[in-house]
């Protein structure tokens, strides 16, 4: 019962829409867009997390290919 009603105050507070006639969006709407967020942050997070476990596999690559570009830079 806490839940919905946190959320009903959510609703009470959220601004009215512009386009649509009714004064507040309704409970479904806000959970909607909630989820939304919910599953955009956790796609992105999932997707740093791959990116960031690619890196550190790629890091001693990346390391020396570093130190061979520095090299090659420092005799030209």
């Amino acid at each position: 019962m806490e839940i919905l009603h946190r959320l009903e105050l959510i609703v009470r507070a959220s601004p009215k829409d512009p386009s649509s006639k009714r004064r507040l969006p309704n409970r479904s709407e806000v959970v909607r867009l909630a989820l939304e967020e919910f599953v955009t942050r956790r796609e992105r997070r999932d997707r740093e997390e791959r990116d960031r476990i690619a890196l550190a596999t790629d890091s001693a690559r990346l390391r020396r290919e570093e130190e061979a570009l520095v090299a090659e830079q420092a005799e030209l």
